[in-house]
C-alpha cells in the first residue's frame, strides 16, 4: 500500500471513530443542555454562592439543599475561588454572587475593598478544630519547637482565617518572627488545598489549613498539629452574607416572615434611622452603643415572645381542652416548641419546631416516652417536674437543664384535663 492509500485509511479509522464518539456523546451534551434550559426557563431564578472548599459550607452546597431549593423553584450553584476573598466580595457588589459565605476576621480584612457589601443574616458555625497549624514532626513538633526553628517556612493563604490564626498564635504565644507579618518564612497559597500540598511536596516546613484538608494532612504520619481553633473561642466565625444591605434584608425578611423581629445593628445610623421602622425593623442600634445593649435589645425581645405564648397557652388551657388542631394554630402564630403529653408520660402530640428543636423526626417522637426520647439524664432532672403536674390542675415552672446530646430544656407545664379537676396529660412548652 502507497504512502497516500496509508493516509487515506488512517483518515477513514480516524473519521468512523469520531463519529462513532459524536453519536454516543452528542446525547449527553443535549441531554445536559436541555436540563439547563428548563432550568432556567423554568425556575424563579438562580442563585450563586461564593464559597472555598471549607467543610463547614457543605450544607449550602449538598445535593439536599439544591433538590429542596429547585422543588421551591430555584437553581442553586455553589462558585468555588478557592478562598479569593477581595474577588469573592467584589462580586457580591457587582451582584454576580446573590449569596457569599466568609469568615468575620476575613470580611473585615476584605470587604473594605469593596465597600463592606451586603449584610450578615446568620451565623453557620464556629471552627473548632477545623483550622490548625500543621507542622512535620522532624521539623517542629510544638510552637516551642517552632519558635526555636531558625527559619521555618509555613504555607498559609493570605487574608483568610489562615492568616488571622497565624497573628493570633504571634500575639498569643509570643512568636516574634511570626508577628512581624514579613520574613522568608511566609509561603502564600491560594487557599488550603495549595497550601496542603506545598506542605505534601516538603516545599514547607509547616501549614495552616483547615478542613478537610486538617484531616487530610494528620493522616499522613510524619505530620503534627501545633495549634487549632479547639483551643480558641469564638476566633474564626463563618458567616453568610446575601448581596442585600440592612435595609433590603429587612424589608424581604417582614414580607415573607411578617412575625420576625429584626434588630438592625448598623454604623450608619441617621442614613437609615427614618427608614429602618418603615421598613420593619423592630429596633435600631449602632456599633457604638456595644454587644452588651444589643444583647439586652435581643434578650427582651425574646422575652416578650415567651410571655405571650405562656399566657396564651394558660388561656387555651382554661377555655377548652388543648386539642392537636387548636395547639397546631397557636404553634403557627407563636413560631416555638411546644408538646402535649399522656399522664403515663409519652408524647400525644409534638409540633414541627419541637421536632426540629430535638433534632428528631415528628414520627420519632409521637407516641414514645418521654424517658426514650429525652434521655435517662435529663427525664430523670424533670420526673418530679411531671409528677407534681399530675398532682394539681394547673403548674407552671422552668428549669433550665442539660440533656442527652448536649439540648438545653428549658419547660413550662400547664395541665390539661378532660373534666373539671380530672387532669389527663400536659401541655409543655
Amino acid at each position: 500500500m502507497n504512502i497516500h492509500a496509508k493516509i487515506g485509511a488512517g483518515l477513514l479509522i480516524i473519521g468512523a471513530l469520531a463519529a462513532a464518539g459524536y453519536r454516543f456523546v452528542w446525547p449527553l451534551i443535549e441531554s445536559r443542555r436541555q436540563i439547563d434550559i428548563t432550568d432556567a426557563r423554568g425556575t424563579k431564578g438562580r442563585i450563586t454562592i461564593g464559597v472555598d472548599n471549607w467543610i463547614g459550607y457543605f450544607p449550602l452546597c449538598s445535593d439536599e439543599l439544591r433538590k429542596r431549593m429547585r422543588a421551591a423553584g430555584y437553581v442553586v450553584r455553589c462558585e468555588d475561588d478557592k478562598a479569593d476573598y477581595p474577588k469573592r466580595f467584589a462580586n457580591l457588589k457587582d451582584g454576580q454572587l446573590q449569596f457569599a459565605v466568609a469568615t468575620v476576621d476575613a470580611y473585615l480584612l476584605n470587604g473594605a475593598g469593596a465597600a463592606f457589601p451586603g449584610a450578615i443574616v446568620a451565623v453557620i458555625d464556629e471552627s473548632k478544630g477545623g483550622d490548625a497549624l500543621v507542622a512535620w514532626k522532624d521539623k517542629a513538633t510544638s510552637l516551642e519547637s517552632l519558635k526555636a526553628a531558625r527559619t521555618p517556612t509555613i504555607a498559609f493563604t493570605p487574608g483568610s482565617p489562615s492568616e488571622y490564626l497565624l497573628r493570633s498564635a504571634a500575639v498569643h504565644f509570643d512568636i516574634a518572627a511570626l508577628r512581624s507579618g514579613k520574613g522568608a518564612w511566609r509561603v502564600e497559597t491560594n487557599g488550603s488545598p495549595d497550601a496542603l500540598k506545598a506542605l505534601l511536596d516538603r516545599k514547607v516546613d509547616a501549614a495552616v489549613l483547615w478542613e478537610p484538608d486538617v484531616s487530610r494532612a494528620l493522616a499522613i504520619d510524619g505530620v503534627a498539629r501545633l495549634l487549632s481553633t479547639a483551643d480558641t473561642q469564638r476566633l474564626i466565625v463563618d458567616v453568610l452574607m446575601p448581596g442585600l444591605n440592612g435595609i433590603e434584608v429587612t424589608s424581604v425578611v417582614k414580607n415573607n416572615l411578617p412575625a420576625a423581629k429584626i434588630v438592625l445593628f448598623t454604623m450608619y445610623d441617621d442614613a437609615i434611622r427614618a427608614l429602618a421602622p418603615v421598613m420593619g425593623a423592630n429596633a435600631l442600634l449602632t456599633k457604638s452603643d456595644g454587644i452588651t445593649a444589643l444583647l439586652r435589645t435581643v434578650r427582651t425581645m425574646l422575652s416578650d415572645k415567651v410571655k405571650n405564648m405562656e399566657e396564651t397557652l394558660t388561656r387555651a388551657v382554661q377555655e377548652r381542652e388543648t386539642d392537636p388542631v387548636h395547639l397546631e394554630s397557636l404553634t403557627r402564630r407563636a413560631g416555638v416548641p411546644l408538646t402535649r403529653c399522656s399522664r403515663d408520660l409519652k408524647y400525644l402530640w409534638v409540633n414541627k419546631h419541637y421536632a426540629d428543636w430535638l433534632q428528631r423526626p415528628l414520627e420519632k417522637i409521637m407516641g414514645r416516652p418521654i424517658l426514650d426520647v429525652l434521655g435517662k439524664d435529663a427525664f430523670k432532672s424533670l420526673r418530679h417536674r411531671f409528677d407534681a403536674e399530675h398532682r394539681s390542675y394547673r403548674g407552671h415552672e422552668k428549669k433550665n437543664l442539660k440533656a442527652k446530646g448536649a439540648i438545653h430544656i428549658r419547660t413550662r407545664l400547664s395541665a390539661t384535663a378532660r373534666h373539671a379537676h380530672q387532669p389527663h396529660g400536659a401541655t409543655t412548652l
